[in-house]
């Protein structure tokens, strides 16, 4: 494998994690803020980025980027964020997921529309995704304001305060969650 990612280790290494994070954060919010099967929620965060996968290795096939390290990281900033997660509903399809699930790695980056319905598996994998991108969910002064008026957001907190109080009481599980994953 080390020769056909040559250049790529760190998006690999990115995604991987990823999925380990929203993963484990997907558990952990199934289990203590919903009635929806956590292991569901583990699997839809695990494979909510599959997409990229193939799109890394098919970049790394192109000649002209093979021997450009710079260009092939430029290339693949722009390219994969746009043909991602077609690239995954289609890889999940083919595999026979659920369509809640394949549906996922399209939807990921959205909230749900509507607060007054039930909490789904796409609001759970939403909400671990933007809080990933959280550098620290313990900071209370630092409000995500477009997440925090989602209605995913909205369905499991209140505010931000109560989110961040939330997450500090879990964060041992989540924390235990993703490193059993990892090992």
């Amino acid at each position: 494998m080390q020769s056909k990612t040559r250049g790529l280790e760190n998006y690999f290494d990115q995604v991987w994690q990823q999925s380990n994070d929203i993963a484990a954060l997907s558990y952990v919010l199934a289990i203590k803020k919903t009635k929806l099967d956590p292991e569901q929620a583990l699997l839809a965060g695990m494979v909510h980025n599959i997409g990229v996968l193939p799109i890394l290795l098919r970049l790394n096939q192109i000649s002209a980027l093979k021997y450009e390290p710079k260009l092939l990281i430029q290339v693949a900033d722009l390219v994969i964020p746009k043909l991602y997660p077609t690239a995954g509903k289609l890889i999940l399809d083919n595999w026979n997921f659920s369509e809640e699930i394949s549906q996922i790695a399209l939807t990921h980056n959205q909230s749900e529309k509507k607060s007054n319905e039930d909490i789904r598996l796409r609001d759970i994998i939403f909400i671990a995704c933007e809080l990933n991108k959280i550098p620290d969910i313990t900071n209370v002064e630092v409000v995500p304001e477009a997440f925090v008026s989602s209605a995913s957001f909205q369905k499991i907190w209140e505010s931000w305060s109560d989110a961040v109080e939330n997450l500090s009481e879990l964060s041992d599980e989540i924390s235990e969650i993703k490193d059993g994953i990892t090992n």
